[in-house]
């Protein structure tokens, strides 16, 4: 139990924190990335200790902040923002003359990850996506992790080419990638297909910026050349190093427990995609903890 500081703003007493005693599973992720530790903004349910109060449960419990909520603004090459207890208003382009209607209010399917239904995900004119499937919106997430069958349809369609050393598809530097439009909550938000590439740092290579997320169906086979393979896994490496921690979510997924029951946190019969800041940059995102639901507003650029 300790006191947490957020800013110059907010302190907690007699937080209840996990000490990291093994980092093996994060492999060089932890030696290079640039932070301490993990804190976790989702509901108690996904914690190792779910009776203990999350810290954000704690500044609303303790007067620190008048709401359970917070919201992100993910600077593109720029400073972003947290605001916890509301939302910047300035930040919504709409919000002066819609005021709270500027905000897409979305209902969770389920209080454990931030996940909300979507309604379809389009990928230039073609449907990959729509029915029952689920989004779970991650800032600790850089990329978008999808269904195999989703991912390797847009991949294909660019004549990608898997490469398992870092779990992408390589695809042609000078391709025309089509835009990609998520329909949540009857709103449209789109990524540009010129923001769905990656560049190694030789400019050799270029990777789609989409992945396929493994609840355990296993990965479609692909014929590389295992030598080129090993080449531009071994260039890129250092910039996907963030896929351990998706392929943590993806395990946690599977093997939650309390005590000795079996707790599952997506609801049974969605195809779940884990929506990283790649779409998060494109939108203001509120997530609201008390009503466990997600707002979405349109972005003011600066």
């Amino acid at each position: 139990v300790e006191s947490v500081e957020l800013a110059l703003d907010f302190k907690v007493e007699g937080q209840t924190f996990a000490v990291v005693d093994g980092t093996d599973g994060l492999g060089e992720l932890y030696q290079e990335a640039k932070f301490d530790g993990i804190l976790g903004m989702a509901f108690p349910i996904l914690s190792q200790d779910p009776s203990s109060p999350t810290v954000l449960q704690s500044l609303h419990s303790q007067n620190q902040i008048p709401k359970s909520l917070f919201a992100f603004y993910l600077g593109d090459n720029s400073d972003g923002e947290l605001t916890l207890g509301g939302y910047d208003e300035s930040r919504m382009l709409d919000f002066p003359s819609k005021g709270e209607d500027a905000i897409n209010w979305v209902d969770l399917l389920s209080p454990a990850y931030w996940l909300t239904p979507m309604d379809s995900i389009k990928f230039g004119e073609s449907t990959v996506a729509s029915g029952k499937i689920g989004g779970i919106m991650d800032t600790g997430t850089s990329l978008i992790y999808g269904p195999q069958e989703s991912i390797m349809t847009m991949a294909l369609q660019l004549n990608g080419q898997f490469v398992p050393q870092v779990q992408l598809f390589m695809i042609e530097c000078n391709v025309e990638i089509p835009d990609l439009t998520f329909k949540i909550g009857g709103g449209e938000y789109t990524i540009p297909g010129t923001e769905l590439m990656i560049q190694d740092d030789s400019g050799m290579y270029c990777f789609l910026s989409l992945a396929m997320m493994d609840f355990g169906e296993g990965i479609a086979d692909a014929e590389l050349d295992t030598d080129q393979e090993q080449e531009q896994g071994e260039r890129i490496m250092n910039e996907e190093e963030e896929q351990v921690v998706a392929e943590e979510v993806v395990q946690d997924i599977k093997t939650k427990t309390i005590g000795d029951k079996p707790v599952t946190p997506i609801p049974s019969g969605y195809d779940i995609w884990l929506v990283g800041d790649l779409f998060l940059r494109h939108t203001y995102t509120i997530f609201d903890f008390g009503e466990e639901r997600v707002g979405f507003a349109t972005l003011k650029k600066d």
